[in-house]
């Protein structure tokens, strides 16, 4: 989670990466992280001819803090400054979570600038009560008391054991943060409006991943997502919620697989 430097800003101010060249590859990452997540598939994807953008949400990384009246409408509009900066047309997106939620809302609201998706380890949001439950757990909580909350929720308790160096460098990256910004995004990513019918409205091939040890997201919440046309579930063995991370090999593959059936005629 080191070598990922930011190279460019978009017209909003978002921090990204933009790497390799080819058909584009737009990676958004999870909430508590930032583009350094994505370090296993920038390398694999450029690696295979493909061009990879990865962009810092607000309130993370490079990219400023939000603005108190943010709304989850702001952070896809974010994610569109990023392909517009870079002069790409269309993209398949890829997400972890919050990134996830987001490559949904691109592909509901900018069909048109969607290849393909990737949607990882995430699942509809639960209402308003919920996004406001979770800013004020961050302020309850602070951001030490936020880590031990949400490492055994993120991260398997193999992947913990196996990786103490990457668990203390992503509690030290976290608790870093401002708890403000983390209450601000928080609270509109977990109480952003139910996606619901317009699922169906999604016509591109979309892979749905989820870790089989994923805390965070219920068993039974894991078809939230397949109402999309041609979905196809994939569950990582053994991953927890963070399943680009924990078994990137398999995630990759998955990725691949998604990126060549998106763009058939080759990476380009």
């Amino acid at each position: 989670m080191c070598s990922v430097k930011r190279n460019h800003v978009s017209d909003r101010g978002i921090a990204y990466l933009d790497v390799g060249s080819g058909h584009a590859v737009l990676l958004i990452h999870a909430f508590g992280f930032d583009a350094t997540m994505w370090e296993p598939q920038i390398e694999f994807l450029t690696a295979r001819g493909y061009r990879v953008l990865a962009h810092d949400h607000r309130g993370f990384g490079d990219s400023p803090s939000p603005a108190p009246d943010h709304t989850f409408q702001h952070s896809i509009a974010d994610a569109l400054s990023v392909l517009d900066h870079a002069g790409v047309a269309s993209a398949v997106a890829a997400g972890v979570s919050m990134g996830s939620a987001t490559s949904v809302g691109l592909a509901i609201g900018h069909p048109e600038r969607m290849r393909g998706l990737v949607l990882a380890d995430n699942s509809r949001p639960d209402g308003p009560e919920r996004g406001a439950a979770a800013a004020k757990r961050i302020h309850a909580l602070g951001l030490a008391g936020l880590a031990d909350v949400y490492e055994p929720i993120l991260f398997s308790d193999r992947f913990r054991r196996s990786n103490p160096d990457f668990i203390s460098a992503w509690r030290g990256r976290l608790t870093a943060l401002d708890p403000e910004d983390l209450a601000t995004i928080v609270e509109p990513y977990h109480g952003r409006p139910d996606p619901g019918p317009a699922l169906e409205s999604i016509r591109v091939p979309t892979a749905i991943v989820y870790g089989s040890d994923d805390a965070a997201i219920a068993e039974h919440r894991r078809a939230d997502y397949t109402a999309i046309h041609s979905a196809t579930l994939f569950v990582i063995d053994g991953a927890g919620h963070m399943s680009s991370l924990e078994n990137p090999t398999r995630f990759n593959e998955i990725l691949l697989h998604l990126v060549e059936h998106a763009y058939p005629n080759g990476s380009v």
